[in-house]
């Protein structure tokens, strides 16, 4: 599958509601690439499934991916409704 293509259907499953369908996909492809992180993170924040959205971000910063501009606000929409300051400062 080409690389946008996946980013892609991961955030038209997101748009769609079908976030868990959105992580099957992203657990079946290479995490190379910020925008499929960025897909999963951002699927899950505007879900309403922020801890879950904090939990991808912990993963992508162990697998070596630091974030960026695109990341940083739905990681912050998550650190916010966990009440979660110290993460929401470190970005």
């Amino acid at each position: 599958m080409r690389p946008n293509f996946a980013s892609k259907l991961i955030a038209l499953y997101a748009s769609c509601g079908q976030v868990a369908h959105a992580r099957n996909l992203f657990d079946q492809i290479p995490k190379t690439n910020i925008r499929r992180w960025f897909a999963l993170i951002g699927a899950n924040a505007r879900s309403g499934f922020y801890q879950q959205a904090m939990d991808v971000f912990s993963e992508m910063q162990r697998a070596g991916s630091r974030p960026n501009r695109i990341v940083i606000p739905s990681v912050l929409k998550a650190c916010g409704h966990l009440s979660d300051v110290k993460t929401g400062e470190k970005l």
